[in-house]
């Protein structure tokens, strides 16, 4: 059974440069943070992924539903550790942070789906969940074009430009 297998992790989040020095620190380093959370899972996502994707071609669906578990279980870290950053002091903060916490879900969403072929008790199960797969995979495109287009305006809005890489 192959498994359509998601590109490690797509950088969504890039830096950011400040085009005027007043009142620009704190919301560029609220902006920050969120790109620093992405790219602390880059690494391990891509690992997660070469053994989901070994272990599925294999069909070592213990393997790929541990590997998913764990990969699903550090986003959920990245999620908590997002939703406690403070953003209401900032100019489109709370939206920005919202469209942030929504793209960390997406990418939850991927690995929870790979834990649940993993551990499905039947065949029956394992192909919805591939189908589940498969709709949110078609997803993908418009939730990085939304988490983009939320933090260029939050940038805009803040002072700062996002550099793009």
């Amino acid at each position: 059974m192959k498994f359509l297998i998601v590109l490690a992790f797509v950088t969504v989040f890039v830096s950011c440069t400040s085009s005027k020095k007043e009142n620009t620190v704190t919301p560029m380093q609220f902006s920050e943070k969120i790109v620093n959370a992405e790219m602390e899972l880059a690494a391990p996502l891509a690992k997660a992924e070469q053994v989901i994707k070994t272990s599925a071609d294999s069909s070592n669906f213990e393997a790929m539903g541990k590997a998913a578990e764990e990969a699903e279980s550090l986003i959920v870290n990245k999620i908590e550790e997002i939703d406690k950053l403070p953003s209401s002091d900032f100019k489109g903060g709370d939206d920005f942070k919202k469209s942030a916490l929504n793209y960390f879900e997406y990418i939850k969403s991927i690995y929870t789906t790979y834990k649940n072929i993993g551990q499905a008790k039947n065949e029956g199960v394992r192909l919805a969940q591939t189908r589940q797969m498969d709709t949110i995979l078609s997803t993908q495109q418009n939730v990085i074009t939304m988490m983009q287009a939320a933090q260029d305006k939050f940038a805009l809005d803040n002072g700062f430009q996002v550099e793009k890489k």
